[in-house]
């Protein structure tokens, strides 16, 4: 019966268990190996596809009148298996909540739906607004937005940028009983707790993060790459300490061993 009602308010419900297993599995080699051992994460989990903040409200009513967890599902880039639903329930495939909203020119403020891949993203603001996130994590041609926020992510870049929770201005995040809300969308101000930042890297379990608004940057007009060799790793790493110190702030700062 709560397939039927699934079913009528999502795009698909996948309830096979190997299209199950398939369809959540994530980069972390542990559920490969389990799978491999007959021991899928995925036991008893159902897959529900939405395209619509209105049937990811949907959804979590259900799951919240049923009792059933759920678990956000989207790139599934995640390495540690801390987004394999192993409770069952619903998981909930974001991926198609992907569309491209608005741009403000004037306060370079960007709104997209959560599920868009961040090199689509990336792409599209380049081309069309010559504007950057500066947002560079390791997964980023195989992780989404909303993942990234999500997870509180970091990238290559962040020395100059910032991590995602610096780029955030505001988001739509549908909580646990499907009513909707909207947190952030302010400067710096003395307004008390952050409701934002709590809801930023906590991976699913407060909300869905539907429709985010990020802060954007120009791109830069010229770029430069420079590499220095250190008689010893501690020299290098003074020399590090010396360049943030003095705020140079270049977009990505490294230090590698020999080995490395």
């Amino acid at each position: 019966a709560v397939v039927a009602d699934l079913e009528a308010v999502a795009d698909q419900v996948i309830t096979d268990t190997a299209s199950v297993v398939a369809g959540t599995r994530d980069w972390w080699a542990g559920s490969m190996i389990g799978e491999t051992a007959g021991i899928p994460a995925t036991p008893s989990a159902v897959i529900v596809k939405v395209s619509t903040t209105e049937q990811v409200q949907a959804v979590l009513r259900l799951s919240d009148a049923h009792d059933l967890p759920v678990t956000v599902s989207a790139g599934r880039s995640n390495v540690t298996g801390a987004a394999l639903p192993v409770r069952g329930g619903i998981v909930l495939d974001v991926c198609e909540l992907n569309r491209f909203v608005s741009f403000d020119e004037a306060s370079q403020i960007v709104e997209v739906e959560a599920g868009m891949f961040g090199d689509v993203f990336e792409e599209m603001i380049q081309t069309k607004f010559g504007m950057t996130m500066g947002h560079w994590p390791s997964s980023y041609g195989i992780s989404t937005v909303g993942g990234w926020v999500a997870c509180r992510g970091a990238g290559q870049l962040s020395t100059r940028y910032g991590k995602i929770e610096d780029m955030v201005y505001g988001m739509d995040v549908v909580l646990a009983d499907g009513s909707l809300i909207t947190v952030g969308e302010s400067t710096r101000a003395a307004v008390g707790p952050d409701l934002q930042q709590l809801i930023i890297g906590s991976e699913g379990t407060l909300g869905v993060i539907t429709t985010i608004r990020f802060k954007l940057h120009r791109l830069p007009s010229h770029g430069r790459a420079i590499a220095y060799g250190f008689p010893t790793f501690a020299a290098g790493l003074e020399a590090c300490r010396q360049i943030m110190q003095q705020g140079a702030n270049p977009a990505a700062l490294r230090l590698y061993d020999n080995l490395e």
